[in-house]
């Protein structure tokens, strides 16, 4: 069976408060855009934007942010206007092949789907993501952070 290439090529913007994306698949273009208040996330299916969100931020276990996200993903990478709710659902040592790391453990909902329909993760007291599960079971990771250099 052959493999065919696909190619997206999607441009995100945000001016003032308005954001425009435009997004060319197959020679098929498409564009969108809408409100970008000043206190709305942007949220892309990567472990790097929790560490820029958990950076702005310090949760004590229990705590939990809501607030307007665009949310980015499959299948066109187009942008959705939702509301979004982080929590710290345990803190502890977080034991990985690096060492071990002070560490809390989140669960991330949209308040329109609940919370059972989340996803976890573990990150370090700087944000950065240790390790991340598809919903509530934590037995089978689907992300691992595997090597971690700092800058000097």
């Amino acid at each position: 069976m052959p493999v065919v290439e696909r190619r997206l090529h999607a441009v995100h913007a945000a001016e003032g408060t308005r954001w425009r994306a435009k997004f060319d698949y197959a020679g098929e273009v498409r564009e969108q855009q809408g409100d970008y208040p000043d206190l709305c996330e942007v949220d892309y299916v990567s472990p790097l934007f929790h560490t820029f969100f958990l950076a702005r931020r310090d949760f004590a276990l229990g705590g939990e942010h809501e607030f307007p996200v665009l949310r980015i993903g499959p299948p066109l990478m187009a942008v959705t206007p939702e509301r979004m709710i982080y929590r710290c659902i345990e803190r502890g040592v977080f034991r990985t092949a690096l060492g071990e790391f002070n560490a809390k453990c989140y669960i991330v909902y949209l308040p329109s789907q609940g919370e059972q329909d989340g996803y976890t993760f573990w990150a370090d007291e700087d944000g950065f993501v240790l390790e991340s599960y598809e919903g509530h079971d934590r037995s089978r990771p689907w992300m691992r952070l595997v090597e971690f250099r700092r800058s000097p």
